[in-house]
C-alpha cells in the first residue's frame, strides 16, 4: 500500500519538471530550439551524399508506402505526387549548407524523431509534418494530403516538436 506523505515538499518532482516550469519564455526558447535542430537535422541527412552516411543508414522521406500513396490517391497521382516531393526536396535540400555541428548531431536528433515515430499515431503524423516542414512544405498542403485543415496541422506540428522538447530538454540546452 502506499502512502501520502503529508509535507508535499518531500515528494520529488518527475525528471521533466525543469522543462515544465513556471518559465513559459524558457519554455518557448526549447520547444523553438527542438524545432530548428529537427528542422537542420533532415536537411543534413538530405543534402549529404551516401559516401557521408553511416553504413546502412537510409534517408528521411514521407513515412507514406508506395502502396499506400497509391490506394490513397490512385496509380497517377501517387507517382506524380511522390515525383513532385522529391523534386521540391531535392531544391530545397540544396540550397542548404549544413555546419560542422549539423554534421555532427544529426543522426542524434534524427534519433529523437525516430522515438516519437514509435510512440503513437499522433507521434508518426508529427513526424510526417515535421519532415515536410523542414523542406517548406506548406501547411495547407500537408493539410490536404492529410485530410486535415492547416490549422491543425500546424497544432500537430507544434505538439510534436513540443513532445520532442519535453523528452530530451537536457540535449537540447546542451546543444546550446
Amino acid at each position: 500500500m502506499t502512502t501520502i506523505p503529508a509535507d508535499p515538499a518531500a515528494v520529488s518532482p518527475p525528471p521533466t519538471a525543469d522543462f515544465f516550469g513556471s518559465d513559459p519564455e524558457r519554455l518557448k526558447d526549447l520547444v523553438a530550439r527542438a524545432g530548428e535542430l529537427a528542422r537542420r537535422a533532415i536537411l543534413t541527412d538530405a543534402v549529404l551524399p551516401d559516401r557521408d552516411r553511416p553504413r546502412g543508414y537510409a534517408p528521411t522521406l514521407p513515412s507514406m508506402s508506395p502502396a499506400d500513396r497509391i490506394a490513397a490517391f490512385g496509380f497517377e497521382t501517387a507517382i506524380a505526387i511522390d515525383e513532385e516531393t522529391r523534386e521540391i526536396q531535392r531544391r530545397r535540400a540544396a540550397r542548404f549548407k549544413p555546419s560542422r555541428s549539423d554534421i555532427e548531431h544529426f543522426i542524434e536528433i534524427l534519433s529523437w524523431l525516430s522515438w516519437l515515430k514509435r510512440q503513437d499515431h499522433e507521434g508518426a503524423d508529427g513526424v510526417r509534418i515535421i519532415r515536410l516542414r523542414a523542406f517548406q512544405v506548406a501547411a495547407w498542403s500537408i493539410g490536404q494530403r492529410m485530410g486535415v485543415s492547416d490549422d491543425t496541422v500546424r497544432r500537430r506540428h507544434l505538439a510534436a516538436v513540443t513532445r520532442i522538447a519535453s523528452r530530451y530538454w537536457q540535449r537540447i540546452e546542451a546543444f546550446g
